[in-house]
């Protein structure tokens, strides 16, 4: 704090592997229910097509393409979920107007929401993508490995 003045601080990057973490844990969960679902409901002497499909293409231990473009979009779209929970920019540019900060070249309230909002809708579509492509990295690793 400077004369009175707030300055604004760095972002807390515990925030954001909090997100990225919570983001690959809920694909991966939700991916495997269908894995569950085949003893509960199916007949394994003779087993319907939607077993054999659900063998074949959605297994964690032998990942398909499908497997893999599913998990991938499932934690893109879990990101953008978890930050528009998390993250408030309404909140958070009331707290800067409350505590005399700001961001340069914006305006205090509405505007500096409106701005936090696009700021963060930019930096999670490339972030989101990024986990994405990270967390496929330990699969494609294991299907190179079965090769």
């Amino acid at each position: 704090m400077r004369a009175g003045r707030v300055w604004a601080t760095r972002p807390r990057m515990s925030v954001l592997i909090f997100t990225s973490t919570i983001s690959v844990i809920f694909a991966s969960s939700l991916l495997y229910v269908p894995q569950l679902a085949v003893p509960l409901f199916s007949d394994r002497d003779h087993p319907q097509a939607w077993v054999r499909w659900i063998d074949s293409n959605l297994t964690y231990t032998s990942p398909s393409r499908i497997y893999l473009t599913v998990y991938f979009a499932l934690i893109v779209a879990f990101t953008f979920f978890y930050v528009s929970i998390t993250f408030n920019p309404a909140e958070i540019a009331d707290n800067l107007r409350k505590y005399g900060g700001f961001v340069p070249g914006i305006r205090p309230g509405r505007p500096t929401a409106e701005h936090l909002s696009y700021v963060l809708s930019r930096l999670t579509a490339p972030g989101s993508v990024y986990l994405g492509v990270l967390a496929l990295f330990p699969n494609d690793r294991a299907e190179a490995d079965q090769d």
